[in-house]
């Protein structure tokens, strides 16, 4: 049960709702007041109380009505009701009685039989098995009520059955208190989009823990569903620290009691519904709704699935249709490598097949489907990138990772422009491994998806603004696990050298603090957000001994290094999403006046994006330690930034860091 009991408190004698307030923030009560019906009912749509407390006489909606709207509403009906009436008719307490108020008290009334009244039915309503105590929803007896109701009378209606992804993992990591906030958090996100686009009749049930239901019109239940996952997904973010946003995980425990990485949380919906079909009882309701959900969960990030079976297709077998865990194909030279990647992709429940040959792993591939291709680089009889040619021509939707030895980052490179998804470096961490598997695996599902629908809307023409929505969250999510694999890599080489750990994320904080201050539009922020993010990473192509040298660099080793803005570009021109910020990356070593590089760009010619990017690279920079010098101070850096605005760098930019750096 929630730290404070919360009581609404509806009269239009401000005298009354003052003595109330005392008296039951006195007694560690949260109150709420409204002095009419009409501002009650509109409280009650802001957050739903323990117990309400209500007059029956008050201007424009007497407190019968209220308790008539009240008891009509199947989320709010089961909220417990105390009339007040300064008449004292037995008329008035009999209709009070009638409409389904829990007690009827005249004023002037005594205070301690009152808070005694109050604490007695709060505890009889909250301590039984009906309404849940964390989020004042009704429960189970109510939820198996509405749904048979439902049944009998034969109306066409859509129960939704609500689950979040990752919550188990989150509460594990968090704590209690912030799984709480969680579940407060669907449970609000619920209760307004009912409140924006249901009607009175909708009805909003807590099972328990993370389990929702929500009961609606068939005709209403999908723009329901898509407001739900669209609100979930914008305010659950705020629950995670900026660190974990960034990531876009956490680390916790699996059910083997395992670290392991868990998404950021996302929402299940299954819907049942007897528009197409008879439905006669409660658990073949629930029993296809639970199903309908787990089938949902297959899919990644926030989904909802309908069930849309007509009568004479009733048996729902997901399990037909559940896409298997995974097949892959392990395709290497040394056996051993080949023995240990089976044994632990086995265990995470995939289908392994293994060649040591190019040949052999090109005929596998015509005979069977695979999910995903571990492909090593080097093998005894071709090349590994004509087999990833020859894959990708096949079949574009196989998800090949490179596995490369040391010395073969240029290859990897170029595997990756043939349409690689990523690549592992030898000697292989497993965990790596499962990690890149399951990311990969995810992306295919979503391309897939993306695929069917698009084809959909070609094919069929209906419902055109629904599956556009549909179309552009799951390329939302396509960029984000593009992006996430561009991070790695900019990991990756991060990880090269222990000086530059954390660099692009510094200089991510910086650079978008400067567009703030220069009031560049929220799209603008996002594209130096991004770019900051993949701005080195045309350094995965430079040898290690060069990032890491203590002594100068000769000519030929520094026009290496000078090439890694224009490399980075060409990485990146396959993400069209990102192709208005790739600019700022090709141009962020270009100088104010003209003697930077790759172009010698001066002055606004320069992408203001990049103008941006290198102060803030620049400073992130000066006060780190270098392979080759020791940090300066913050001083000694402003003032290197000062001496040198309008000459490398844009003074006004300079101008509006200066004006932010006090955050940091």
């Amino acid at each position: 049960m929630d730290k404070k009991l919360h009581v609404l408190v509806i009269d239009d004698d401000i005298s009354i709702l003052k003595v109330l307030k005392n008296i039951l923030v006195s007694r560690e009560y949260e109150v709420t007041l409204a002095m009419s019906g009409k501002e009650g009912l509109e409280k009650l749509k802001e957050e739903i109380p323990h117990l309400i407390i209500l007059d029956i006489m008050m201007p424009e909606m007497d407190g019968y009505e209220v308790c008539r709207r009240i008891r009509k509403n199947p989320t709010l009906k089961h909220l417990p009701i105390i009339m007040l009436s300064g008449k004292g008719e037995i008329a008035d307490e009999i209709e009070g009685w009638r409409i389904g108020i829990d007690e009827y008290l005249i004023k002037p009334f005594d205070i301690e039989e009152l808070v005694a009244i109050i604490g007695g039915i709060i505890k009889r309503t909250y301590l039984g098995i009906d309404a849940n105590p964390l989020t004042k929803l009704p429960g189970n007896n109510s939820i198996r009520e509405e749904i048979n109701q439902r049944i009998e009378q034969k109306n066409p209606f859509a129960a939704c059955f609500i689950d979040l992804d990752n919550f188990k993992a989150f509460n594990d990591h968090c704590g209690f208190d912030k799984g709480d906030e969680a579940i407060k958090l669907t449970a609000g996100v619920i209760i307004n989009t009912i409140h924006k686009i249901g009607v009175e009749e909708d009805f909003i049930g807590h099972i328990g823990g993370d389990d929702f239901v929500v009961i609606t019109h068939p005709d209403r239940v999908e723009a329901i569903c898509r407001e739900i996952i669209n609100e979930f997904n914008k305010m659950i973010p705020g629950l995670y620290s900026e660190e974990e946003r960034q990531e876009g995980f956490i680390v916790s425990l699996n059910r083997k009691g395992e670290r392991e990485e868990f998404p950021i949380m996302t929402i299940s919906i299954g819907v049942v519904t007897n528009k197409k079909r008879n439905l006669t009882h409660l658990a073949e309701v629930s029993t296809i709704g639970s199903e309908l959900k787990e089938y949902a969960k297959t899919f990644f990030g926030s989904n909802y699935i309908v069930d849309k079976r007509h009568e004479e297709e009733k048996e729902f077998s997901p399990q037909d249709e559940i896409l298997k865990k995974g097949s892959i194909l392990l395709v290497d030279d040394n056996q051993d490598i080949c023995t240990i990647l089976s044994m632990g992709l086995k265990n995470e429940g995939y289908r392994i097949i293994t060649a040591q040959t190019g040949t052999d792993a090109l005929s596998r591939i015509k005979e069977g489907l695979f999910n995903v291709v571990l492909l090593d680089i080097k093998l005894p009889d071709m090349n590994g990138l004509e087999i990833l040619k020859a894959i990708k021509q096949d079949d574009p939707s196989i998800i090949v990772i490179i596995i490369t030895g040391h010395g073969s980052i240029e290859v990897a490179i170029e595997a990756l422009r043939y349409d690689a998804y990523d690549y592992l470096a030898k000697p292989l961490d497993m965990e790596k491994v499962k990690v890149t598997i399951k990311r990969g695996i995810q992306h295919q599902r979503l391309e897939a998806k993306n695929k069917e629908l698009i084809h959909n809307l070609t094919k069929k023409n209906i419902d055109l603004n629904q599956k556009i929505e549909e179309v552009l969250m799951l390329n939302k999510s396509l960029q984000a696990l593009y992006l996430g694999t561009m991070a790695a890599l900019v990991s990756t080489i991060e990880a090269k050298d222990c000086y530059t750990r954390g660099h692009s994320d510094r200089v991510t904080d910086f650079a978008v603090s400067i567009a703030k201050e220069l009031s560049l539009l929220e799209h603008e922020q996002e594209l130096i957000r991004y770019a900051c993010q993949l701005h080195d990473i045309g350094k995965i192509g430079i040898r290690d001994y060069i990032l890491n040298k203590i002594e100068e660099l000769t000519q030929e080793e520094w026009d290496e290094i000078k090439l890694h803005p224009t490399r980075g570009a060409e990485i990146l021109k396959p993400l069209g999403f990102l192709e208005p910020g790739i600019p700022f990356i090709e141009h962020h070593h270009e100088r104010y006046d003209g003697n930077g590089y790759p172009q010698g760009l001066t002055m606004e010619d320069i992408p203001l994006g990049a103008r941006i990017i290198a102060v803030a690279d620049s400073f992130d920079a000066m006060i780190s330690d270098r392979a080759y010098r020791k940090a300066k101070s913050v001083d000694e850096a402003i003032l290197e930034l000062k001496q040198n605005a309008g000459k490398q760098f844009d003074p006004i930019v300079v101008e509006a860091f200066l004006k932010v750096r006090e955050k940091f």
